[in-house]
């Protein structure tokens, strides 16, 4: 590869530094398989800086793929940052700018065909856009941007994302009388669905059956993966989700946050029957703290984990008169039938009854 040229700005004939074509940011081992990424510039089809990411497969030192490019011939892509999850999932964030175009937030989010291992990614996201020229010489600064970009996955859940990248901002200066042009750092949450399933949109509060509380815009169904992966304050209070009437789902998934389901006298049914390859109740599949406590009505699962995952806290009361559990299949608190999990606690108080399989 070949040094990055300097990336383009509006309102100013002064360019952003985009250092050079080392691999600046994090590497990512996931599986076999570590992930990398660089900028680099290539004159041949783009005079513009571009990013360049790999696939190496870690037991053998080679390139399982090597080197896709995002980039086009109007806007320079600079210091990238990537992770990827265990299920062919790829996000890269990275900072983009152009003649008329601020230096913004961005990332791509990619996914890998599971017959021909290939990986393809979408179109940039905008996370958050410059708002003025990253242009401090006049102060006897150069334009030096900082080679500062991290991509994350959220370990109590593999379909989250975290991306923390840099746009270009300004500050007003009372002292010299005019805007300081500075940068700020954007925080942004990536989150992967998959068909048949449907994840709670917000940490607040609200209705089951409310199709607006998800974040597909769909209410579970009978066959639907129904997910709780909201961070929330482990020492608070979480949110509480209402029943209005009998509900049922394929399964639950509980992965984070402080989660109370008030059943309201209804009975919410979770039928998946394949035990071990789907569990039908699982809280703390992966790691993260969630709290889930059930009460007012009836819950009837399947078999049921809970705190499998090997770095999971996970917490289940079932607490009030008239609450019930029934669940058909076995119960594992602290593992899985795979073998002992994380830290598992069930606990069942005032007047509620568990019945389990076994």
């Amino acid at each position: 590869t070949s040094a990055p040229p300097t990336a383009q700005q509006p309102d100013t004939p002064n360019n952003i530094v985009t250092n050079d074509d080392r691999l600046s940011a994090h590497v990512f081992k996931v599986g076999n398989s570590i992930w990398a990424t660089q900028e680099s510039g290539d004159g041949t089809r783009f005079p513009r800086s571009q990013i360049r990411w790999y696939q190496i497969d870690a037991t053998s030192n080679t390139l399982t793929q090597p080197g896709g490019v995002i980039a086009d011939s109007a806007h320079d892509y600079y210091f990238p940052s990537i992770a990827a999850n265990g299920y062919g999932d790829v996000v890269i964030g990275f900072t983009r700018s152009s003649a008329t175009e601020y230096a913004s937030a961005y990332c791509v989010v990619g996914s890998t065909d599971p017959l021909t291992h290939v990986t393809s990614f979408g179109s940039p996201l905008l996370l958050h856009e410059g708002i003025a020229a990253y242009d401090p010489a006049s102060l006897g600064v150069p334009n030096r941007w900082g080679d500062y970009s991290a991509t994350r996955v959220d370990p109590a859940d593999p379909w989250i994302f975290w991306t923390i990248q840099e746009w270009a901002n300004y500050s007003e200066d009372p002292d010299l009388g005019f805007p300081l042009p500075t940068w700020s750092t954007q925080v942004a949450e990536i989150i992967i669905p998959k068909a048949g399933e449907s994840r709670w949109d917000t940490p607040a509060n609200g209705t089951f059956g409310n199709a607006l509380a998800w974040l597909q815009g769909v209410a579970p169904g009978a066959a639907t993966h129904a997910i709780f992966s909201r961070a929330t304050d482990p020492a608070g209070t979480g949110y509480t989700v209402s029943f209005t009437g009998n509900a049922s789902t394929d399964r639950l998934s509980v992965r984070q946050g402080v989660v109370t389901f008030d059943l309201g006298g209804n009975t919410y049914s979770v039928t998946n029957t394949a035990a071990s390859a789907t569990p039908s109740f699982i809280v703390g599949e992966f790691g993260g703290e969630p709290r889930l406590t059930i009460t007012n009505g009836t819950l009837m699962t399947q078999t049921t984990f809970i705190a499998p995952g090997a770095t999971s806290d996970a917490v289940v009361t079932l607490t009030g008169p008239g609450t019930l559990w029934q669940n058909a299949g076995t119960l594992y608190v602290g593992g899985s039938d795979a073998g002992p999990g994380g830290i598992g606690v069930l606990n069942v108080t005032n007047s509620a009854v568990l019945n389990t399989g076994s």
